[in-house]
């Protein structure tokens, strides 16, 4: 009698407990939770108000609200329990200490950022309306987006891919690819291309003559020894430096605004076409001339390190930057550049220069010319001074109360004229020879 109320008994409690299991199991229970083990995403969903308290779970019901979910920089290592949100249409998981993202589960997602992470693989073949997708600055060594069709942005910079297919993805308007190791890049079927970065690979070759809606293109150091963008002249930002060009040809894009061709071994740059550039980088090349005077919106000028045995900016009356330091200039008018804050004209050929025009300069770089005479008493604003290793005999600061930086080294200077030798700052260097004194 006694063995028989003891496995009824027994027989009771299992039932009890087979009966708590299943209701622990049963995602229609108000007390259904799902773990989250990974304390810093269990912090964050509470910041977000998903979760309540930090317990190592969140309640399901909560995971079924949630639309979008912004991670990011949080110190998070694993998503665990991601699984469970299902509804999310956008995920920013960026800047986190990830290895590893399942995101099969997420299938109504469609913006997935998880750049700045230590991801070695990503599968997105589930995710069909994704589009946009940001994974840069990871591990990634492949990446399969030709389920992801709708896919508009794409940004995978700084990654280990040696290859990207996106051949399927013809709503791509935006890529970016800088820093992996693209040998190269089939564009033909991304007609819709508008913004294009691929610096810093080793591309072989880069066919862009498809893709007549880029705007801007920055293919900088991607080891490319020709480049044709006569078919792109939408284009308004061209960033090409770094590359082995030799030749460019920019006469069909009329409304570049935006030309950075630096270190490209060009001979010859024709920009007479393209009046409305206002930023010019074409320094450390091989240009013997450079004709800038149809560019009358141009703000920045830098030519330096080139072999300029002239240049007139005489209708440059908007320039605020000139660079054209290590060239061969024997003659610098800038007059009319009433606007500059910055020259830098130093190891050239010059034998005077006249800044008494340019009234706010704040940076002037004249060393290593053949310069005898500099007045400064006009540039009151002037907060840097570089005008060692000339042939000045004197030099007159007495006016320039900003000054925080000089250096006139190397000269014949024996006296500096100041206001007040209070002036004088540690960070200004002379000759020894050379000494302050105090004028009126």
């Amino acid at each position: 009698m006694n063995t028989r109320l003891l496995l009824i008994s027994l027989l009771g409690l299992l039932i009890l407990f087979v009966t708590d299991c299943k209701k622990n199991d049963d995602p229609n229970d108000p007390n259904f939770a799902i773990a989250i083990p990974d304390p810093a995403f269990e912090q964050a969903l509470i910041d977000l108000k998903i979760d309540t308290k930090k317990d190592g779970k969140v309640l399901f019901s909560s995971t079924q609200r949630v639309t979008s979910l912004n991670l990011y920089n949080k110190g998070i290592s694993s998503l665990q329990g991601l699984e469970s949100f299902v509804y999310i249409t956008s995920l920013d998981c960026s800047q986190n200490n990830l290895v590893y993202l399942d995101v099969h589960t997420n299938t109504a997602l469609k913006t997935l950022e998880c750049n700045g992470n230590k991801l070695i693989d990503l599968d997105v073949s589930k995710l069909t309306m994704l589009n946009r997708l940001g994974c840069s600055e990871n591990k990634l060594t492949s990446l399969d987006v030709s389920k992801n069709t709708q896919l508009t942005h794409l940004a995978c910079s700084a990654n280990n891919l040696t290859g990207l297919d996106i051949s399927r993805n013809t709503s791509l308007t935006l890529v970016h690819g800088n820093a992996n190791k693209f040998t190269s890049l089939d564009l033909k079927k991304n007609l819709s291309l508008s913004i294009l970065a691929c610096a810093d690979n080793n591309l072989t070759g880069l066919d862009i003559q498809a893709n007549t809606r880029l705007v801007y293109l920055d293919c900088k150091n991607a080891n490319l020894t020709s480049l044709d963008v006569t078919k792109n002249e939408l284009l308004t930002e061209l960033y090409c430096s770094g590359n082995n060009l030799s030749t460019l040809d920019i006469s069909k894009n009329k409304i570049l605004t935006d030309l950075t061709c630096s270190a490209t071994n060009l001979t010859r740059l024709d920009i007479t076409r393209n009046t409305i550039l206002a930023n010019l980088y074409c320094d450390n090349n091989q240009l013997t001339a450079l004709d800038i005077s149809k560019n009358t919106r141009l703000l920045i000028l830098d030519c330096k390190n080139n072999q300029l045995d002239s240049l007139n900016s005489s209708r440059n009356t908007m320039l605020t930057q000139l660079f054209c330091s290590k060239n061969k200039l024997k003659i610098l008018n800038i007059s009319s550049n009433k606007e500059l804050l910055s020259l830098n004209g130093g190891d050239n050929k010059l034998d005077s220069l006249n800044v008494s025009k340019n009234l706010k300069l704040t940076s002037l770089y004249c060393s290593s010319n053949k310069i005898t005479n500099l007045d400064v008493s006009k540039n009151t604003a002037l907060t840097e001074l570089y005008c060692a290793n000339t042939n000045l005999t004197n030099l007159d600061l007495k006016n320039n109360p900003l000054l925080q930086w000089m250096s006139c080294n190397n000269n014949t200077i024996q006296f500096i004229c100041v206001a007040d030798l209070g002036n004088v700052k540690p960070t200004w260097l002379k000759d020894e020879s050379a000494t302050y004194r105090v004028c009126q």
